[in-house]
């Protein structure tokens, strides 16, 4: 695939950011070129992204420009295929590294010198650039006076920068032979694995097997004494897995492989990050003895942790679970063991899931886990993606349409295409129904819909029009006419009380702040004098801040009197588990129904990552103000 060029990649960048249409005159004098070499840029991102078999679209029209649509998620892949590798090497010091790590024996810098045909302030220079790039891997170049230079390092780190290097550099320095055996004999051991490898695993760990047979072969071995294994390691069912791949690889390479090689192999395995078989045996509780009991027991502080800071309904979500407790059985072997795995896409993880991001992380600080106290951000940024995951599985069960009714003049074809696309966007919807504009009629009496989506004009208002292809123009009004329908924040403002909402108010602390509005609730009778120590004992468990800037303390269930959410906007912010918080609601709520409970976390969750109107909340002086803020009808980004 033919690489975009720098003004090539801006544009796109540009068009990824700004939504909308843009004219290729406008365009043009942005990137200073003219409006026709904007065009044929367009036409050659537009080859780029079909190349990637992506979902994605370039619009053109004639009286409105150039646009580009896409999904968020679909945005973040482009982002990640254009972005370089941050740690990239260029070939004279890849080669030199391979060089290197090829030889036991010191390389003289006239070796260099004559190797690359460059100057010996040239090579003296290499040599700098390459020391300082293996410091990352804890290896070293050695010089000795008539001997020159040569790798030292721990036999393991070395093999960690080796793999690296030949994935960024797609190749393995072995032999076809060697790649096609190692290869017929990996699908082999695959097919006994409990639970599959993602794509990047599997590749990670063929280079990696690769590479220790290569070394092997130079007599370089890792010491017994290098990530020695403990016996959870020999207990554990793929273990044995593992060592019958190694041995039977020394059989075929007649090469002799030490006991430590096939366990360090085996780390390497269990540490492979894997895919979740969506079957019934997998799903089931009873197959969570094939895990180490102590993922079992991260899995489930993380998602009591999750359950109290977000919604309980969230800690019965079983993929979440079974997600979650494959992540850390593989999660458990790289941090006992030290390994690493690379996340490619954390810095996206980082800009558009800030908060799950920075929540994990509390987590992280906060858990009473020796093992999870030094979590890589790769690590972490993993995690965030799982918890992202399951907030927006929740905002999808809870989404306020449950019954949809397409009417359609152009036939049941046409009609269906518009089911799947509403769906689409829409997955939480329980009941879909299609229908001819004779009967429209008929069958709302007896399905009573929260929504109408008719391609004809209809005198309703449940009725939304689209047109016969509910293009995405069609979907984004959708979602906009739908904000309009409803209040933004019901359950908040049912629950809130002016004479519990305090603007500006002075805390020197998170605990000061909770005290404060606990004594207000049991003072006006909202809540029992057990409130405070409970709101105080909870934030010990983990922060209740569900983003950088608002935080939902709350009590016991049996500590609430009257429901009622007092509400509190700080004159400076305090530190609430490492978030500046500025925005208090705390909660002392006794649900009437888990839908009552869904509806209110749903407003937070929204409102958590809704900047604009957090900024606007903080401006109110008033309770009324207040309110007004959270009823205003947003457009949807």
């Amino acid at each position: 695939m033919e690489q975009l060029n720098a003004r090539q990649v801006r544009l796109l960048l540009y068009l990824l950011h700004y939504e909308g249409f843009h004219a290729s005159q406008e365009l043009g004098r942005g990137f200073q070129v003219t409006s026709r070499t904007v065009r044929n840029d367009v036409d050659r991102i537009a080859e780029f992204i079909d190349d990637l078999e992506l979902d994605a679209e370039i619009t053109r029209k004639p009286s409105e420009g150039i646009q580009l649509q896409t999904s968020i998620k679909t945005a973040q892949i482009i982002k990640m295929a254009l972005r370089p590798h941050p740690d990239t090497l260029d070939k004279t010091l890849r080669d030199l590294l391979f060089e290197f790590a090829s030889k036991a024996s010191y390389i003289h810098m006239q070796d260099v010198m004559d190797r690359y045909f460059v100057s010996r302030s040239k090579a003296v220079q290499l040599l700098g650039e390459l020391e300082t790039w293996l410091k990352r891997y804890g290896l070293e170049l050695e010089r000795r006076k008539q001997k020159g230079f040569r790798l030292l390092g721990e036999e393991w780190q070395l093999r960690q920068m080796m793999k690296d290097v030949s994935i960024e550099e797609k190749k393995s320095h072995n032999s076809d032979y060697d790649f096609q055996l190692v290869f017929q004999e990996f699908k082999q051991m695959e097919q006994h694995l409990q639970f599959p490898l993602t794509d990047r695993a599997r590749n990670n760990l063929l280079y990696h097997t690769l590479i220790f047979i290569q070394r092997l072969r130079l007599g370089n071995v890792i010491e017994e004494d290098e990530r020695k294994a403990d016996d959870s390691l020999y207990r554990h069912p793929e273990y044995q897995t593992a060592c019958h791949f190694v041995y039977r690889l020394a059989d075929l390479l007649q090469i002799r492989i030490p006991s430590q090689e096939a366990d360090y192999f085996a780390l390497h395995l269990l540490g492979s990050k894997r895919e979740r078989m969506s079957t019934p045996e997998t799903n089931d509780k009873g197959c969570w003895n094939l895990f180490d009991n102590k993922a079992t027991a991260m899995m489930e502080t993380f998602i009591e942790a999750v359950a109290a800071d977000f919604s309980e309904d969230m800690a019965r979500d079983d993929d979440f679970k079974s997600a979650l407790i494959l992540h850390f059985q593989t999660t458990l072997h790289r941090l006992r063991y030290g390994l690493r795995v690379e996340n490619p896409i954390l810095q996206e993880i980082k800009e558009e899931y800030e908060s799950s991001f920075d929540w994990v992380n509390y987590w992280l600080q906060n858990v009473e886990d020796p093992l999870l106290k030094d979590v890589p951000e790769d690590e972490a940024g993993f995690l965030a993606i799982h918890l992202q995951s399951a907030i927006e599985r929740h905002r999808q069960m809870n989404e306020p349409i449950r019954k949809v009714l397409i009417v359609c003049e152009s036939g049941m074809g046409t009609a269906y295409l518009i089911k799947e696309k509403f769906n689409n966007l829409f997955p939480g919807t329980r009941e879909t129904e299609v229908s001819a504009v004779h009967e429209w009629k008929r069958k709302k009496e007896w399905m009573h819909p929260d929504l109408i989506l008719s391609t004809v004009a209809i005198d309703d208002e449940h009725v939304f029009q689209v047109s016969p292809v509910f293009s995405r123009e069609d979907q984004k009004a959708l979602i906009r006419w739908m904000n309009t329908k409803e209040e933004t924040m019901p359950a908040l403002i049912k629950y809130g009380s002016a004479s519990l909402f305090f603007s500006g108010m002075e805390a020197v602390s998170r605990n000061d702040a909770i005290e404060q509005l606990a004594d207000a609730l049991v003072e006006q009778g909202y809540a029992r004098s057990s409130l405070k120590e409970h709101a105080l004992e909870r934030e010990t468990l983990g922060s209740t801040a569900i983003s950088s800037q608002i935080a939902i303390p709350h009590g016991h269930k049996e500590d609430i009197i009257h429901s009622v959410i007092a509400a509190a906007l700080l004159k400076k912010p305090v530190n609430w588990g490492g978030q500046a918080v500025s925005i208090l609601f705390f909660i002392s709520v006794d649900y009437h129904s888990p839908g009552e409970a869904e509806a209110l976390f749903k407003e937070l969750f929204h409102l958590s990552g809704n900047e604009d109107l957090t900024a606007a909340l903080k401006k109110a002086a008033t309770y009324e103000e207040f309110t007004a803020t959270l009823r205003q009808r947003e457009e949807s980004s």
